[in-house]
């Protein structure tokens, strides 16, 4: 993953690593699965940059060191358990946000979400909600820095790429950037795969080039935890009984339809992101829905289904 802390970085020991797939399955394009399931179609956004995504998840790492400090001020560290995640889940809720997908702009100062955990490791409401209100300011600083600095269209880092530890696993490579990331042959080739198909009708990056993008997201939100999912009994039996078609919260890495929803469209739409669950308004059909378990997350996620449902008299399940 990216590191803020100089432009060359060393080899990183993370493997990303992929879940099994229906690679035998149906594969539609995502506007051809939007129509089927009545869904409206939105227009592919542009691919991300390479060097753009190098600065965004410095960036946003850099937060995450920030809060830990500031946590742990006066040499009595103290940070909650998953603080960091927690607050951008609670953040990323709010559709005032900001446009960044990963850099947020809050409206809220004074997240409670991370007041509260906060003040469950004995900060007073006083600090908790001084800390609140520095990490959303950095948040947003950091955002507008980003977004006055993006490469234009057509621009792009070179990206090698090697097979490594005797082909097991493949190594993406941005000379200039001095950035790389590792997969799993196996996961590797499932992007291959994803990619080949859609790659073609949204006018994506290279395969190498929207891999790393994608690699270093998912890395800086949260690493390999991120992408658990059922195993294929499971998922077989969700299509066998009851009609599954796709996922509402998946990526690239753990997807098991070629058709589904995911946290980051714009570097995952290369490898079949319908888009996020969110703006996605089926009025038909039957999906399967396993979020990250954050509370702002579950909230949103329940009133949107509950909307969808009362909005439809066709069959829709989730």
């Amino acid at each position: 993953m990216p590191s803020s802390r100089g432009k060359k970085q060393r080899a990183n020991a993370d493997v990303l690593s992929a879940t099994p797939w229906d690679a035998g399955g149906r594969l539609l394009a995502s506007q051809d699965f939007l129509k089927s399931v009545g869904a409206s179609v939105q227009k592919p956004p542009p691919p991300v940059l390479v060097a753009d995504e190098f600065a965004r998840v410095n960036a946003f790492m850099d937060l995450k060191r920030k809060l830990r400090s500031w946590c742990s001020a006066g040499g009595n560290p103290r940070y909650p358990s998953m603080a960091f995640e927690r607050w951008w889940y609670s953040i990323r809720d709010n559709k005032d946000a900001g446009s960044d997908p990963l850099l947020l702009c809050p409206k809220r100062e004074h997240d409670a979400t991370l007041v509260g955990d906060l003040r469950n490791v004995k900060f007073s409401q006083g600090e908790a909600e001084e800390i609140a209100q520095k990490l959303a300011s950095a948040s947003t600083s950091a955002a507008r820095r980003l977004g006055g600095k993006r490469g234009q269209p057509g621009s792009s880092s070179e990206v090698q790429s090697k097979l490594v530890q005797d082909g097991a696993e493949v190594e993406l490579f941005s000379p200039s950037l001095g950035a790389r990331a590792r997969f799993t042959a196996s996961a590797y080739n499932k992007l291959g795969r994803l990619h080949d198909f859609h790659s073609q009708r949204t006018g994506a990056a290279t395969l190498d080039h929207a891999a790393l993008a994608m690699a270093w997201r998912y890395q800086a939100l949260g690493g390999g935890g991120f992408q658990l999912a059922l195993p294929p009994a499971a998922w077989q039996t969700l299509q066998d009984r009851f009609g599954v078609q796709a996922e509402c919260f998946a990526s690239p890495l753990n997807c098991w339809f070629g058709n589904y929803c995911s946290a980051f469209p714009d570097s995952d739409s290369a490898f079949g992101s319908l888009g996020s669950f969110f703006a996605f308004r089926p009025r038909r059909g039957s999906f399967e829905a396993n979020p990250p378990f954050a509370p702002a997350l579950l909230r949103a996620m329940r009133e949107h289904m509950h909307g969808l449902l009362e909005e439809t008299s066709e069959p829709l399940s989730f």
